[in-house]
Order: structure tokens, then C-alpha cells, then sequence
């Protein structure tokens, strides 16, 4: 798959040239290979012609055939890239609000380890400049030094996180250089770890790199009165004996150049004690930040990118399976899990000969952009759309593109419910610690569906039933019972909660959020919700068994009643 002008550079973790198919085949190859694979692929999926003399068609039919084939290989082209555009802009704009919080803490962290070291003493320019540090106190000699917890088993996602990092803080008139693991190697020594540093800062580094270089620059007006910030993203993979040369050279000089270390720590915050030696770790003022878990961050990137449609792409529970274990049993990362993401999406797009119409829930009039493609569509490939089962076991079909318009917009909408009700259970489950994306694989499930889809939906709907379900599991529902459960004995007051979050997942289907604000109405307030768990827990106590409150009960049998429909 050839990259548009402005994307950046493929790597190993992006390039899937391999497995992407809207190419066409290579000229040097035309005599052995037919010139358009993708258009061997639907004429292979079409129903076949009733015709027995269409084998025996005119040169010029087949070469608008062909001409059809580019042009909805084009589309599709076109179709993946923005929608993965679109999937890659949520992705990025969910992790960017996971992150800043995190980076609020570190900039509140730095300016009060600012506000403290001026506290101490401001030098004059003169002093300064002075080849020398100051003679303070050996309290006053301690570099602020943030530890940020990731828990990443993988260094590949702090990457962008430790990037974005630098950008927040340099936004707020930090200085900042950022210094990756291998330059505190052996091999480079202090000399190459602090040319580095000065690098980042300086516009002009002398032949001989030392601290007094650092100081005359940072004594310049423009530079005077903001900190420095070294951002050292994977901590576990420096060289210990460097790096405590760096800390031990830096902390002398802390109070005429404010220098503040922030170092990412993937497994645990015992890690510098074991890296570094006592009296490195002695010049070091540490402040302990934690990200938020990788579990966190899944749960966010499968609701904003799997369970809402944000770009009309749905992935089938094979794929699902597929990208859970993969996360949960190899490396966990979220890079590997969007990595696949996308590789599913390429292959949706390359396989199915209707792909490109998933673009119509990126334009501002939907329905006419599906008009007006359904109607251009080549004879064929109308009937391929309606030879489909959905489209067969349907009733009072006129085979018009009316007909696959109402069926897509009702789709839609039966996608956003879909989606209601799923937030609804991973609302009452995330209190019992239930991953959103173990509920996501089990909602996908074909063999766990309740009911059948009735022939008087839309034939869309069902086309994606169809389409999307991929492999069976014979795996029951087993986090959706244990959210069921969950909800039977959760405390009152959490239970409030749960509903109250319902009430705006449900917006869009008033029916049920009328049984929601129903059972809201049972309770008046907060003093009448703690009234009835003491009473209910006083009769628990008294009883035998785990009996449960009424409210409860209704709030499980409401879900359960949801989710059949």
C-alpha cells in the first residue's frame, strides 16, 4: 500500500505493504497473473450469471469491466485511508486526554520544584556565569527529579507518551531536552551524554562541552527565568554508572542552572535504586507520578474506537479474539493492538466489494452520499448487494438504492443502541474490575446471540450480522454474567451512580430510559439512599445467604432485558 505524500515514513510497526492488496499486480507479472486482483475477487463473490453465453462477452464489455474494477479499487483505497485517518485521530485525541492528567501533575510539579529552588537563591547574571557552583547547603544541592510509573511491558508505547510530555511542558516555557537510553551508554560516556543535552539547547556548542557552556547560555535574558527539564523516557535501559555521573556533575550547579530530571520507569519504582549507587541517588529529590494502566487505556480505545462508530468500521469476533489475547498474553501493548486494528481494516477494505460506502458516515449528508453512490454502481454489483441473505429474507423490496439507504441509516441508529447498552453493562461490570473489551468479545459472539435477527430488519443490519461474525467460540457469557451479578450486590449509593450513568447512555432510546428514571425515582436523595443500605444491610445480617436489595434486582433485570433486544 503505497503511503499518501504526507504520511510519515513507514516502519516495522506501521508498514503492512505485505499483507494490503488494493495494488494492482506488477506489469513484469501480467502474463502470469491477471491484471486486477481485486476484481477477481468479487467476480468470484457475485452470484454467477444466468446468462450461460456471458463467458462470450464483447472486448469492450470486458474492458469497462475492467475500467469499473479500477475505479472501485480506487474508491476503496481512498475509502481505507480516510476512515483510518479518522480511527487514528480518535486514537490519538483518547490517549491524549488519558495523558494529561499525568502531564498537568508533572508541569504543577515543576514549577513548585522551581518556586522552591528560587526560594533558596536567585545568582545574578554575574554569578552565573562563574566557572563555579555556588557553596550551598547539601540539601540545596538535590536535583527534582520525577519518577513516572508507565507499567508498559514495552517500551514502544511510552514513545509517544514521553513525546507528548515534552511538547505540553515546552508549551508552558519549559526548556527541554530529551535523552534516550542509548546515549547513556558505556560506549559514549558523560562527554557524549552531555553534548547531547547541550545540543537540544544550545544553537552553537563549544569544542570543549562543559557545565559553564550550560550556565553562560542559561544566564541570557530569554532563558534566565524558566527551568530545564531532561526528559529520560526508559530509565531501566541507561547505564547506571553514567548516569549517576550526570547527576552527580548536575546536582553542584542545581541552583545556578534549575535542572529537573524526569525519567519513565516501566516495572517499578525500586528501579533506580537498584540501577544507580547510593550516592547518585542521595543528589536526587524524587517525586513518584503513575500513568494510567494499559487496561485503562484499552478500555478507553475500545470504547471510543470498537463500541461507538466513529468511522462505521466493525471488526468481527474472530478479530476481536485475535487482538484481546494477543494484548493480554504477548506483549501488551496498545501499539501492537492498533498495529493489527489496522491490518484488519485493510483487509476489510481490500475483501469487500461494498467497503467503500463506510465513507458515508464521514460526510455531512449521509444518505445523499449513499444515494448517489448506490445509483452509479455498476448492474452487477446491485445485484451481488441484494443476492445477499439479508437482502433475500427480506420483505417489500423494490431493489432500489432507497431500499440500501434506509437500510444503512437504520443501521446506524441500531449501532449507536448496540453501543447504549454496551457502555450501560461495562458501567455496572468496571465496578467488579470487568474489562470492556472481554464484554465487547462476547457481545460480538454469533454463538452467545439470543434471538434471531427478524427478516423485517433491515437488510444491512443483518448483512453486517453476517458479514462481521468471522469464526465461532464456543465460549458462554461469562463476564456478562459477572456483571449481571456484580449489579445484585453492589452498594446503594454505587448503584445511584450506575444509574445515573445509564440515564445518559440511554438518551437516544426514551423507552428504556424511562424504566432507567423509574427506578432513579425510588430513591429521593443521597440521605434516603443511605437509609435503605442500612436497612437492607441489617436484614442481610440477620438472614442466611447473600440476600440482595429489590433495587438491585430491578436494575439486574432491567440489563437483562436490554440486552436481549
Amino acid at each position: 500500500m503505497s503511503a499518501h505524500p504526507g504520511d510519515a515514513p513507514l516502519t516495522a510497526a506501521n508498514n503492512i505493504q505485505p499483507f494490503f492488496v488494493l495494488h494492482k499486480a506488477a506489469a513484469a507479472a501480467a502474463s502470469s497473473v491477471p491484471s486486477s486482483r481485486t476484481r477477481r475477487r468479487i467476480d468470484a463473490s457475485l452470484p454467477s450469471s444466468p446468462n450461460p453465453k456471458s463467458a462470450k462477452r464483447p472486448r469492450d464489455v470486458d474492458a469497462q469491466d475492467e475500467e469499473d474494477s479500477e475505479l472501485y479499487e480506487q474508491l476503496r483505497l481512498e475509502a481505507f485511508h480516510r476512515i483510518w485517518s479518522r480511527i487514528q485521530s480518535t486514537i490519538d485525541e483518547v490517549l491524549r486526554g488519558i495523558n494529561l492528567k499525568l502531564f498537568d501533575q508533572v508541569l504543577q510539579w515543576v514549577q513548585e520544584s522551581f518556586s522552591a529552588i528560587r526560594a533558596v537563591a536567585k545568582p545574578c547574571h554575574d554569578e552565573v556565569r562563574q566557572p563555579y557552583p555556588l557553596l550551598t547547603d547539601v540539601i540545596c544541592r538535590r536535583i527534582p527529579t520525577a519518577f513516572v510509573l508507565t507499567k508498559n511491558a514495552e517500551f514502544v508505547d511510552d514513545i509517544t507518551t514521553f513525546r507528548d510530555l515534552a511538547g505540553h511542558l515546552q508549551s508552558s516555557g519549559c526548556h527541554l531536552a530529551k535523552l534516550s537510553a542509548a546515549e547513556f551508554s558505556v560506549k559514549h560516556g558523560i562527554g557524549g551524554c552531555f553534548r547531547s543535552l547541550l545540543r537540544q539547547l544550545l544553537s552553537d556548542v563549544p569544542d570543549v562541552a562543559d557545565v559553564s557552556a550550560l550556565a553562560s547560555w542559561y544566564c541570557e535574558a530569554e532563558n534566565y527565568d524558566q527551568p530545564i527539564i531532561v526528559i529520560i523516557d526508559d530509565l531501566e535501559q541507561c547505564s547506571g554508572d553514567v548516569l549517576g555521573e550526570l547527576v552527580m556533575m548536575l546536582s553542584e550547579w542545581v541552583i545556578k542552572i534549575p535542572i529537573f530530571f524526569v525519567m519513565g520507569i516501566a516495572t517499578t519504582l525500586d528501579a533506580p535504586k537498584k540501577l544507580l549507587s547510593s550516592e547518585a541517588l542521595q543528589q536526587l529529590e524524587p517525586c513518584k507520578l503513575t500513568l494510567g494502566s494499559p487496561s485503562d487505556r484499552m478500555n478507553a480505545l475500545v470504547e471510543a474506537i470498537l463500541v461507538k462508530p466513529c468511522a462505521g468500521f466493525c471488526i468481527s469476533h474472530e478479530v476481536t479474539m485475535f487482538l484481546r489475547n494477543y494484548f493480554f498474553r504477548h506483549d501488551g501493548t496498545i501499539t501492537s493492538f492498533i498495529s493489527a486494528l489496522k491490518l484488519a481494516c485493510s483487509k476489510h477494505f481490500s475483501m469487500e466489494p461494498l467497503s467503500f460506502l463506510c465513507m458515508g458516515v464521514l460526510e455531512e449528508d449521509c444518505e445523499e452520499f449513499w444515494h448517489d453512490k448506490f445509483e452509479a454502481l455498476p448492474q452487477v454489483i446491485q445485484k451481488y448487494a441484494f443476492a445477499l441473505p439479508s437482502c433475500t429474507s427480506a420483505t417489500n423490496l423494490s431493489h432500489s438504492s432507497n431500499d440500501m439507504v434506509k437500510g444503512l441509516c437504520t443501521l446506524l441508529k441500531l449501532q449507536k443502541d448496540w453501543s447504549s447498552v454496551l457502555l450501560c453493562m461495562y458501567e455496572a461490570g468496571r465496578h467488579d474490575k470487568v474489562q470492556l473489551l472481554d464484554i465487547f468479545c462476547e457481545a460480538v459472539n454469533p454463538d452467545l446471540q439470543t434471538q434471531n435477527v427478524s427478516n423485517a430488519e433491515p437488510p444491512v443490519f443483518k448483512l453486517n450480522i453476517e458479514k462481521l461474525s468471522g469464526m465461532k467460540s464456543g465460549s458462554g457469557k461469562v463476564y456478562m454474567a459477572q456483571v449481571m451479578n456484580a449489579i445484585r450486590y453492589l452498594p446503594m449509593e454505587t448503584l445511584l451512580h450506575v444509574l445515573e450513568v445509564w440515564s445518559i447512555h440511554l438518551r437516544g432510546m426514551s423507552e428504556i430510559n424511562d424504566k432507567v428514571k423509574e427506578l432513579q425515582s425510588t430513591t429521593i436523595d443521597a440521605d434516603t439512599a443511605r437509609a435503605t443500605k442500612e436497612k437492607w444491610n441489617r436484614r442481610s445480617t440477620g438472614s442466611t445467604g447473600n440476600a440482595t436489595a429489590p433495587l438491585n434486582e430491578k436494575v439486574a433485570l432491567l440489563l437483562q432485558d436490554i440486552t436481549r433486544h
